[in-house]
């Protein structure tokens, strides 16, 4: 929408850069049309949408892994409404925080896990909250790059067993999934 405002106004970024594999990436889109809805953003919780003056997506392939650049640019409006009466929020923090991002990671591993120990696959909202979790969590520079590559080939085993509904080949995927955070903890923690 064009308000007549032109240039001179001071901006904020909000900023996320996600790594996922190509399969992913549809899943990524259908997360930001529902972010620009107004509903949830899956994958892109943390970055403000709403109200954005200029949007950037940039998506290129970086070591076998499909990498996604989001930048949403918004006018500071100190609270104040623009011209044509619309209020305009100042963005949130640009993109997860890596604490809490291992804490969620943290309790919807345990709960996937419990699941197929039990002999049964997890519930779909569990499942997505630990695969779009395990998604950022392997964006993260210098916090176990290492292990990301086979953590993100299990990650996707995990993916396939779940479609396809076979328990065994969820647990072997758990399983891996596990033998390769406990190395990963081991060195970085």
């Amino acid at each position: 929408m064009d308000t007549g405002r032109t240039a001179g106004k001071a901006t904020q970024d909000s900023k996320v850069e996600i790594s996922l594999t190509s399969e992913g990436l549809p899943q990524l889109f259908r997360d930001l049309a529902a972010a620009l809805e107004g509903g949830t953003g899956g994958a892109l919780d943390g970055v403000d949408l709403h109200g954005c003056a200029k949007l950037k997506v940039e998506v290129r392939r970086k070591d076998g892994r499909v990498v996604v650049k989001l930048k949403a640019k918004h006018e500071e409006s100190g609270g104040a409404a623009d011209p044509s009466g619309v209020s305009v929020r100042p963005p949130k923090a640009a993109g997860p925080k890596y604490g809490p991002l291992k804490k969620r990671l943290k309790r919807s591993w345990k709960a996937v896990r419990e699941a197929v120990l039990a002999g049964r696959a997890p519930g779909a909202a569990q499942a997505e909250a630990f695969v779009a979790d395990s998604e950022r969590m392997v964006a993260f520079p210098g916090k176990g790059d290492a292990y990301y590559a086979p953590y993100t080939t299990a990650l996707e085993s995990f993916r396939i067993a779940l479609k396809s509904g076979d328990i065994a080949a969820l647990r072997s995927a758990c399983d891996e999934l596990e033998r390769v955070k406990v190395q990963c903890h081991d060195r970085y923690k």
